[in-house]
């Protein structure tokens, strides 16, 4: 999860990003605190920033990556080859290519609409925060947390009727949030130049306390985290970073990826099995545990952010200009899907039919045929979202700029 926040700083590869707070979301657009950001500019090559842009965490700036029609700019995006998300691109603007504000268009109210091409509803909901939202993790329909912008930690138990803010002990830019049960989660994010390492922090009693956990490498970002049990997990990020832990984070091992390009997501259906995706569309993946990482052909050159596994064989990544791509042999074969020209943030399955991806401007697209047909929904708002999770085809929330939290009970994917 990578596109869209506040203070990160990152030089990678003759590209600087700053994420400013209340500063311009697109060339000429101002986003701020229920700013509305202008007409856009371009976002580096192939990427452009989109009218009403959230100043937030919002839209990936660079080589193909889009801060689109209302994508956010601020934390999604990454700066610089080997940025977050998406190379930042000359006049890049939107997420770690561009400057960003805290906070988006309307701030935190209002409601999404009823309905859209797809069916369905999705409602907003009160989330208390006018931070820029990057990454949900539910384990089931009621528990569930976001990260996001300077180490804000959002928790609900009550499928978002509340939502309470939590003590992170940061103030790093949090990019992904990955819980096990409704006790164990860990998050990870922005480098802390005080220790010089990436930032990762973990919960074994549901948020009451959160504590900050070291790793040992001086890299740029952690973008992704996927746990498949308490103990075992593994993060990835700038650079073909990956980290592993098998004791709950008490200690974490770098592994070799043989690449040097970020790596925003990752999604392990079991200890062993795991798939990593990134910037270039390069996709990683491991049957080992990551002892060996493996590259595969994923048929796209466009920057892949999002990553979604529901056993070993039936996984689907998302990524710039509506990239997808899909599998149903373990990444054996990559085939590209038909979904949308916005760029998307993330993806949830819940089993190997049942699918939801989300990205810039509020897009939000549905599956229900395994990506055979991927049908547009109406999300109700204008603002960039970077984060879903689905606990079953009819139960899913996604997150995004401004506090930006939609809820869907009714059908919507996995």
């Amino acid at each position: 999860m990578r596109l869209t926040k506040l203070f990160v700083m990152a030089v990678l590869v003759g590209a600087v990003a700053v994420i400013g707070c209340s500063d311009d979301g697109g060339t000429g657009g101002t986003a701020g605190t229920g700013g509305t950001a202008g007409t856009g500019g371009t976002a580096g090559t192939g990427g452009t920033a989109g009218t009403g842009g959230d100043g937030g965490m919002g839209g990936a700036a660079g080589t193909g990556g889009t801060a689109g029609t209302g994508g956010d700019g601020g934390m999604g995006g990454t700066a610089g080859t080997g940025g977050m998300g998406g190379t930042a691109g000359t006049g890049g603007d939107g997420g770690m290519g561009g400057t960003a504000g805290t906070g988006g268009d309307g701030g935190m109210g209002g409601t999404a609409g009823t309905g859209g091409d797809g069916g369905g509803t999705w409602v907003e909901q009160e989330s208390g925060s006018t931070s820029f939202l990057q990454s949900v993790s539910f384990v089931d329909a009621n528990t569930g947390t976001a990260v996001g912008a300077g180490g804000v930690i959002l928790r609900t138990t009550d499928g978002g009727a509340t939502w309470t803010e939590q003590n992170s002990g940061t103030t790093k830019d949090l990019w992904d949030v990955s819980f096990t049960d409704e006790n164990n989660g860990t998050a990870v994010g922005a480098n802390d130049p005080e220790v010089d390492e990436p930032t990762i922090v973990r919960t074994t009693d549901g948020g009451t306390t959160w504590v900050t956990q070291s790793n040992g490498v001086d890299v740029f970002v952690l973008n992704g985290v996927s746990f498949t049990d308490a103990d075992t997990g593994t993060a990835v990020g700038s650079s073909g970073t990956i980290l592993r832990t098998t004791d709950g984070g008490t200690t974490w091992t770098e592994q070799t990826s043989d690449t040097t390009v970020n790596l925003n997501d990752v999604s392990f259906t079991d200890e062993n099995n795991g798939t990593a995706v990134g910037n270039a569309g390069t996709i990683l993946r491991t049957t080992d545990g990551g002892t060996t990482w493996t590259e595969q052909t994923s048929g796209t050159a466009n920057d892949l952010f999002g990553v979604s596994f529901t056993d070993e064989n039936n996984g689907t990544a998302v990524g710039n200009a509506g990239t997808i791509v899909r599998t149903t042999d373990g990444g054996t074969t990559w085939t590209e899907q038909t979904g949308g020209g916005e760029a998307l943030q993330d993806v949830s399955f819940t089993d190997e039919n049942n699918g939801t991806a989300v990205g810039v401007s509020g897009t939000i697209l549905r599956t229900t045929d395994g990506g055979a047909n991927w049908v547009q929904e109406n999300s109700g708002t204008p603002r960039g979202l970077n984060g879903v999770s689905f606990t079953d085809p009819n139960t899913g929330t996604a997150v995004g700029g401004g506090g930006t939290i939609l809820r869907r009970t009714d059908g919507g994917g996995g």
